[in-house]
């Protein structure tokens, strides 16, 4: 059943809502950059709730290829620390599954510092 408004559609609202309309109004610049932050927060929910679920599929299973088993970051930086990787193919692999793993962050926490071609979100 849809629903509306979505979660996402309300949390881009409220968003607006406050950049386009409190914030041009508040004077004090505690409160602004205070404001500015929770536009910011917003946006990151927004994006974060429209992700691709097959995406975040396909980061863990190349994780798990990368590990030969099923784990999580911390078993990946565990991994890399025992020197796992220090092997040049194993090390590229690794740097392209974290290349992936960074992009897919920055385009839900700040899209604007990927380049253009790459402002959404890697297959």
């Amino acid at each position: 059943m849809n629903e509306r408004p979505t979660a996402v559609e309300l949390l881009e609202a409220v968003r607006e809502l406050l950049a386009g309309k409190v914030l041009t109004r508040l004077t004090e610049p505690p409160l602004k950059f205070q404001a500015l932050v929770a536009s910011h927060v917003l946006g990151v929910l927004e994006r974060e709730l429209s992700r691709d679920p097959a995406q975040e599929a396909r980061l863990r299973e190349e994780r798990e290829r990368l590990l030969g088993a099923a784990g999580d970051d911390s078993v990946l930086c565990e991994a890399i620390e025992q020197g796992h990787f220090d092997d040049e193919g194993r090390r590229r692999a690794l740097h392209g599954y974290l290349l992936r793993r960074v992009e897919a962050s920055v385009a839900v926490w700040n899209p604007s510092f990927l380049p253009r071609a790459r402002a959404t979100p890697p297959a």
